[in-house]
């Protein structure tokens, strides 16, 4: 069983290496709410900056969802 440590220093985010990071931030944005999907599209290297991309859950049931016609005009 893996146990629960406690960092008392400041983290430097600095000496990870770039991979890690996005591994780091990836995981954070992971437990922040629930996904349909979450994935790294950094590691190619052409990214465009782009290192998560995600899907969040769709949060309504198909009764709740509205119609074309009750959306103001954009």
């Amino acid at each position: 069983m893996a146990r629960t440590t406690r960092t008392l220093n400041p983290l430097h985010f600095e000496d990870l290496e770039p991979h890690r990071f996005e591994d780091l931030v990836r995981q954070l944005a992971y437990e922040y709410r629930p996904w349909a999907s979450i994935e790294a599209t950094g590691r190619g290297g052409a990214d465009d900056g782009i290192d998560i991309r995600a899907f969040e859950q769709n949060r309504m049931s198909p009764t709740e969802e509205t119609d074309e016609e009750d959306l103001p005009p954009p």
